[in-house]
């Protein structure tokens, strides 16, 4: 018997906002896709045709089944396996972004052996599984118009992947992670400008059209003739058709093995950043965790609360999200920093190692998000959030507001807080400049005592002083479900 759905109980993604296929939503804890009437038969051809089995198989599509669930407006409804958290290409490193583009290539050679491809491929419809990234977009499986046929999306990957990936290869991250920044893909022309300067002597319209007619031979060969001979003057169209007939022109298979090889071959040239290697002396050879006296008392108390999942502020290349893992009962740990060094190391780890870490490369003070992205308090938090040896930087190193950063580090837990208060300041283990007047230990914990009931307060080091705390509203539904009253 069909489930009808009520649509005022379900929430519409903010990313399925162009979906000619359907829309993506969220009920019950699941995630489905609603799939519009004239699109049918497009996806009960997928599924019967073999390929959505083959690429959840290759574990590059995520579990996907047609219910017997109904909603109203639409003519199938797909439940797809929940892959969360969500990160955004602005929020990958170097490898994640290369290992995205390899996946969505890969999905395309197995497409085509069922006469398939994909007609879009910007890096929203890629998620991370853990350290597995997955094509995600339903719709964007479509039929080949022929076998010889060229690659729809061939333009759209040169510009969200590998001209990034170029660019990045060659030191800019600056550059090749704000192409990611609105969703814009990089012009043809800008990447020609940006990798052969010499071609700034030449006129920036003629650069536009030659690059426009480069890519104008792959949509030859991607699109139905009728769309050439309506979109090309008479002459130019029969003279595209022609080659097109003796398969001259770009066609998908070609290309796309052809990209997959020039992808692999991506490597990011190495520089040395401030924090790139601050956690290198806590990890053996083979790169397990070491732990310290005062790693081993936070881990205690973590212990005693039961924390089920962490995230991990400025937690560099994990090794104390690792050891959370190893020696407590935390399942899942997010981990947060803004050196891309560092987390790249943490993902290239974790894609060995299958740890269940999720590394996301933000600032967790001064992110970068978009309008249809949920700010990253919301997708990243956690039972607990842990910020270690951070809030000297940022009060003293930037000259933040202390209230604005306890808050900003408080929204990403559901309950505990586990931070840090370094009294000598910037103290770097040799000398300690002078601390200003105002802060000062009584100064932290008053402040703090505004956003949680401190539950715990211990000198861990001399410049170490861990506060643990329960979120007020959460301290007070507890105790009103006990019967008791606490005072706030």
């Amino acid at each position: 018997m069909s489930v009808k759905i009520n649509p005022r109980e379900l929430e519409t993604s903010r990313l399925s906002k162009a979906d000619d296929a359907g829309m993506v939503f969220f009920w019950k804890g699941g995630v489905f896709r609603a799939i519009r009437h004239d699109a049918r038969g497009q996806i009960e051809a997928l599924f019967s045709s073999g390929l959505i089995g083959e690429l959840v198989a290759a574990n590059l599509f995520p579990e996907s089944r047609i219910t017997d669930y109904s909603l109203e407006g639409f003519s199938l409804v797909v439940e797809h396996k929940k892959i969360e958290p969500t990160t955004y290409p602005y929020e990958w490193t170097f490898s994640m972004l290369q290992d995205a583009a390899i996946t969505v290539l890969k999905v395309n050679l197995i497409a085509n052996k069922y006469g398939y491809q994909t007609k879009d491929c910007h890096g929203f419809n890629v998620l991370f599984d853990g350290a597995q990234p997955k094509f995600v977009d339903l719709g964007s499986l479509v039929a080949l118009e022929r076998k010889t046929a060229g690659w729809k999306a061939y333009e759209e990957f040169m510009s969200v992947y590998y001209y990034p990936l170029w660019i990045w290869s060659r030191g800019d991250d600056y550059i090749a992670r704000r192409l990611f920044f609105g969703g814009e893909k990089l012009p043809h022309y800008s990447y020609l400008l940006y990798r052969y300067p010499y071609l700034r002597i030449i006129n920036t319209d003629l650069l536009k059209r030659a690059a426009k007619y480069r890519y104008l031979l792959n949509k030859v060969s991607a699109v139905a003739q009728s769309h050439v001979e309506a979109t090309l003057p008479r002459s130019l169209a029969g003279s595209a058709m022609r080659l097109r007939e003796t398969g001259l022109l770009p066609t998908h298979l070609r290309s796309v093995t052809s990209l997959l090889k020039r992808t692999k071959r991506f490597s990011k040239r190495p520089s040395k950043v401030q924090w790139a290697d601050y956690q290198g002396a806590l990890q053996t050879v083979d790169r397990r965790p070491l732990s310290t006296p005062r790693f081993d008392r936070i881990i205690e108390i973590i212990n005693r609360y039961k924390v089920r999942s962490v995230t991990d502020l400025a937690g560099n290349q994990g090794v104390f999200s690792r050891l959370l893992l190893d020696r407590t009962t935390v399942k899942k740990v997010i981990c947060i920093d803004y050196d891309e060094n560092a987390v790249d190391t943490l993902y290239k780890l974790i894609r060995e190692t299958a740890i269940p870490i999720t590394p996301v490369l933000q600032n967790f003070v001064f992110p970068f998000i978009t309008r249809h992205s949920e700010v990253l308090e919301q997708r990243f938090k956690s039972e607990a959030v842990v910020a270690l040896a951070i809030t000297h930087h940022l009060l003293l190193g930037q000259n933040l507001d202390i209230e604005h950063v306890l808050k900003i580090i408080s929204a990403f837990s559901s309950r505990y807080v586990f931070i840090e208060f370094m009294p000598m300041g910037l103290y770097n283990g040799r000398f300690a400049p002078p601390v200003p007047a105002w802060y000062s230990l009584v100064w932290f914990r008053n402040a703090l005592q505004n956003e949680i009931q401190i539950l715990l307060e211990e000198q861990l080091e001399d410049n170490r002083i861990l506060f643990v705390g329960e979120l007020k509203k959460q301290r007070a539904t507890n105790s009103y479900k006990s019967g008791q009253r606490v005072a706030s």
